[in-house]
């Protein structure tokens, strides 16, 4: 072979290596671009299931919130007081007792936005009931939501005994109140007694201060006791407490 011929021969030889390195070099770079995306995929693929497990989680929390909101729970607070007198009250950092009338005294609650009403000692030589430390306590009295732990938005009668169901054995009726000459009640209240599903005695005697076809608030001012009481509890409410609550 000439000498010419051998330039030619090497030159496209080189040529021919150049080209198929380059070649080799453009399927190693799309080689990695689809393993860099696949990567992306599957990178992108986790963060979205991880977000819709966490957001998937996060509303279960929200509802399970919720749920426990619209579940209404006397508040141990106010069973804490059943049984107790006007002694265990002031040590508990309740305020004195005013007369309120007849025989009873209303005084402040330290741990609810509610008052507790006690029944005064009869006393021979003055003829009065003074409030003592043995004096036992009649009830407590406030709004709705001063007794219960949960949602208590505007609803029917109904609606706010099947809420109370869940947690308790619910009896109630409406009742037609009586009065006296000093003392008149609301016309009608509704009458609840509430026994734990896991104990056999009255947890608490709730009395509310409405009609039938009425709604049942948050502000529904009601009466709490741990029994039934003897006698008419709202003919013993001054007219203008029961004024104020309606």
């Amino acid at each position: 072979m000439r000498l010419r011929e051998k330039r030619f021969f090497l030159a496209g030889i080189l040529t021919a290596s150049i080209v198929a390195l380059a070649g080799c070099s453009g399927s190693n770079r799309t080689i990695q671009n689809e393993a860099t995306e696949d990567n992306k995929s599957n990178s992108s693929t986790a963060v979205i299931s991880a977000t819709e497990e966490t957001k998937h989680e996060e509303n279960n929390a929200v509802a399970k919130d919720k749920e426990a909101n619209e579940l209404l729970t006397l508040r141990p607070e106010v069973t804490a007081y059943f049984g107790t007198t006007y002694g265990d009250f002031l040590k508990k950092g309740g305020s004195e007792a005013e007369f309120l009338h007849g025989s009873r005294h209303i005084a402040k609650c330290p741990d609810l936005n509610a008052d507790a009403i006690f029944e005064g000692i009869w006393d021979e030589a003055t003829a009065v009931y003074p409030v003592e430390d043995n004096s036992e306590l009649v009830r407590l009295e406030g709004n709705l939501a001063a007794f219960f732990t949960g949602e208590l938005e505007e609803q029917s009668v109904d609606g706010f005994l099947n809420k109370l169901g869940a947690n308790y054995n619910v009896t109630s009726e409406f009742r037609e109140s009586g009065g006296t000459a000093y003392y008149v009640s609301v016309t009608d209240y509704l009458h609840v007694e509430l026994i734990s599903k896991d104990n056999s005695e009255s947890d608490a005697v709730i009395e509310i201060a409405c009609k039938e076809g009425e709604k049942i608030s948050s502000d529904s001012y009601c009466w709490v006791m741990d029994k039934e009481p003897d006698g008419n509890v709202f003919s013993q409410i001054p007219r203008e407490r029961i004024k104020k609550s309606l």
